[in-house]
């Protein structure tokens, strides 16, 4: 990408009066004759050989042995989290920082939702309060059911101490994986560290299928189960017969139609999203009272969602202030995540720092897959420009 120069113009460049969207679909010709060869076969619903096909190729892109593709990433949740045993009533741990569809598959299920903090650096679950929490819970009589660990904005939660901790108490963990298809800890690709892990496929996640998710375990018969699960726990193919309460939560063949496609762009999409971060990065961190969060450890974030923090002292502005002016020049960007706690859903007892912290000073920028090098100029001018204009 050239960099020597952030000038832009209207005049020089139209096609930066549109609108900048902060995360859209990139959709292109080979999904366009995947999805026509769908409708021409004739699998339009959710039998036939597409998600068959769909599900192999998502496994061996991720290195699990199998997955089961379902309707989104939050029913994908919700089955692990029955699937690793988790009932009514039972405590599960849950950072205060994530989008609320980490935790409402908790309370569909009637368990207990305990949040709990997360490190500044990552935005990910902090091991040291998650070993409070368990310590607490057992303490009490209520040890945790399960860990739902967060790969928030696609970089990769600190998997070893995390795991250690679950270890200890014996709590096993669900990757939460639904941001961060394509990120690495320590060479391995999340979602298949934990006992099962959760991806989805929403139009603003790094590939799509619309809507759609999939789930993967490295526990023997666990994907079988979630498949029969979701397949309102069918027991006979000709028969209506059914042995428990089960979903009808399968994706569809067109689906699954469009996920072969956009899995094979994976390469290009990650690096859009690296090369987007990077750029944020370079031209401003030296833009006062900002900080774009960088990768923490031995990991390789996706970069779903640039990251950048203010302090509004130096910077002139707060982080709403700011999306509120880049708004203003067409620009969408985004707060962080509302920490759980907060919410009248939840538990609001307890003070969570970090998690509040982050929330009131982060944004995150635009990071299309699609996105120019026009476009990443136009929003380092602008945040510069509002800088600028704040200062004075």
């Amino acid at each position: 990408m050239a960099t020597s120069s952030l000038t832009t113009t209207s005049s020089e460049h139209p096609e930066c009066e549109m609108r900048i969207p902060l995360a859209e679909p990139n959709i292109g010709p080979g999904e366009r004759e995947s999805v026509d060869k769908c409708l021409a076969d004739g699998w339009v619903s959710t039998a036939g050989p597409y998600v068959p096909r769909f599900e192999r190729a998502f496994a061996d892109y991720i290195g699990a042995e199998d997955a089961v593709a379902m309707v989104n990433g939050t029913c994908a949740l919700q089955v692990a989290l029955r699937l690793v045993g988790v009932q009514p009533d039972d405590p599960v741990i849950v950072p205060a920082l994530t989008f609320i569809a980490s935790a409402t598959p908790v309370a569909h299920i009637g368990a207990r939702v305990v949040p709990v903090d997360v490190c500044q650096d990552t935005a990910c679950l902090d091991a040291a309060k998650l070993g409070d929490a368990l310590s607490k819970l057992q303490a009490q009589g209520t040890p945790a059911k399960a860990i739902v660990a967060v790969h928030l904005y696609g970089h990769p939660a600190d998997m070893d101490a995390i795991g250690e901790m679950a270890d200890r108490y014996g709590v096993p963990v669900v990757e939460d994986a639904t941001e961060s298809l394509g990120a690495k800890y320590r060479g391995r690709h999340t979602g298949v560290i934990g006992d099962i892990g959760c991806f989805s496929f929403n139009g603003n996640k790094i590939m799509t299928t619309g809507g759609g998710g999939m789930l993967v375990s490295r526990r023997e018969g666990v994907v079988e189960r979630a498949r029969h699960q979701i397949n309102q726990a069918r027991t006979d193919t000709f028969e209506f017969d059914h042995d428990e309460i089960g979903y009808n939560f399968r994706l569809t063949s067109l689906q699954a139609a469009l996920g072969m496609a956009q899995l094979r762009r994976m390469g290009e999409f990650l690096a859009s999203k690296r090369r987007s971060t990077a750029f944020y990065a370079e031209h401003l961190t030296h833009v006062p009272g900002l900080t774009v969060l960088g990768e923490v450890g031995d990991v390789l974030r996706n970069a779903w969602m640039p990251v950048v923090l203010i302090d509004p002292a130096d910077f002139g502005a707060d982080a709403r202030g700011l999306i509120r002016r880049l708004a203003d020049r067409d620009i969408e960007s985004r707060p962080l995540f509302k920490p759980l706690h907060l919410m009248p859903m939840f538990d609001g007892s307890g003070e969570l720092e970090q998690s509040e912290w982050l929330w009131r000073h982060g944004l995150n920028l635009p990071a299309s897959t699609n996105i120019t090098d026009e476009q990443l100029k136009t929003v380092v001018s602008a945040v510069r420009d509002i800088h600028a204009e704040c200062a004075r």
